[in-house]
């Protein structure tokens, strides 16, 4: 059997064997925090890495399908994990954005059975 080692991609989304890559403008012009997030769906355990990061403080934001506000954190580091173990199965959506005004949202699919 071969490997498969196609990749989708476009502006907002790059899909590489089911890890999810976003990116939010810098406050720094041309140039995009890229955003990896993973897995993607999760059973309640998400990791968060950013790279080509200023250092920058980022707001991130849990809403659940009906767009209630879940959790409303400040992240000042590369990598972080989000313990969403707690949430009912179903599609939230994560926003991240900075103080210069970039911001980004994904579908997170969460599987807590």
């Amino acid at each position: 059997m071969g490997s498969d080692n196609s990749t989708l991609s476009s502006d907002v989304i790059t899909l590489n064997h089911g890890v999810q890559q976003y990116f939010i403008p810098s406050c720094e012009k041309n140039r995009k925090i890229k955003i990896i997030a993973t897995p993607n769906p999760s059973k309640g355990l998400v990791n968060i890495n950013f790279e080509n990061w200023d250092d920058i403080e980022l707001s991130l934001s849990v809403f659940d399908a009906l767009g209630k506000l879940i959790l409303n954190t400040k992240l000042n580091t590369r990598n972080t994990q989000l313990n969403l173990s707690d949430l009912s199965s179903g599609i939230y959506i994560i926003s991240i954005d900075n103080h210069c005004g970039g911001a980004s949202s994904f579908k997170l699919i969460l599987n807590s059975n």
